[in-house]
């Protein structure tokens, strides 16, 4: 079990804290999910078709590292760009691709791993890898200036979803009218998250274009509002 620190949201379930996960717990509770994931999906599916399946102690092997990509992947999430030598988001994005096709991928079905983050606005992500994707899929839709859920913002920001939607409720966060699930513009994300301090969206924290020429002129108007 990952040492991370839950605690109850408003709606009775328990919500991941990201600034509370460990990278390194992450990166071993990966490692396992993949073997576990290898041995009784892929592995049984080659056995059917009547291929010799690794051995347990081989199956990491047979991957791209995904200790290290998830833990970066932690990192990332937290804190943005950069992350040794992860400069910018297409980095970040193949990091991704590679624990979709990991752990959330079946034989036969290579596209399912998007399925993670797809699920509806008000379900909290269930393991700490989860609320990682979510963050990061958050960072690189606004640093490429593309809309952005409730849900996203709640992972990546460290709040509860029903936070978010309060703000929405409340008019402190505007989403774009007709759109279910609700979509939030980047740029009224990106002010969001300016407000709430959140690490990566700071002045002075070292992140690539398009945030670094935004939060400047978007700090300077939160100041003043």
């Amino acid at each position: 079990m990952s040492r991370r620190r839950k605690i109850a949201d408003d709606s009775g379930g328990e919500r991941i804290l990201l600034s509370k996960l460990d990278p390194r717990q992450v990166a071993i509770d990966v490692c396992q999910k993949v073997i576990d994931h290898r041995l009784h999906q892929e592995l049984q599916f080659l056995e059917e078709v009547g291929i010799r399946p690794l051995p347990r102690a081989e199956v990491l092997a047979a991957t791209s590292n995904p200790g290290r990509t998830a833990q970066w992947l932690t990192l990332a999430a937290r804190r943005g760009l950069p992350i040794g030598d992860w400069t910018h988001t297409g980095i970040v994005a193949d990091g991704m691709t590679t624990i979709f096709d990991l752990l959330y991928t079946s034989p036969g079905n290579p596209n399912g791993g998007g399925r993670i983050l797809d699920m509806p606005d008000d379900v909290n992500p269930s393991d700490a890898i989860g609320v990682v994707l979510l963050a990061c899929k958050c960072r690189i839709a606004v640093d490429q200036r593309h809309d952005v859920t409730p849900r996203e913002l709640a992972a990546v920001s460290g709040c509860a979803i029903r936070t978010v939607q309060r703000d929405i409720a409340e008019g402190h966060l505007r989403p774009k009218k007709g759109t279910r699930p609700q979509r939030i513009p980047w740029r009224e994300a990106l002010r969001w998250l300016i407000k709430r301090d959140v690490p990566g969206f700071r002045v002075g924290d070292d992140f690539e274009s398009p945030l670094r020429r935004s939060v400047g002129g978007l700090r300077r108007s939160t100041e003043a509002s």
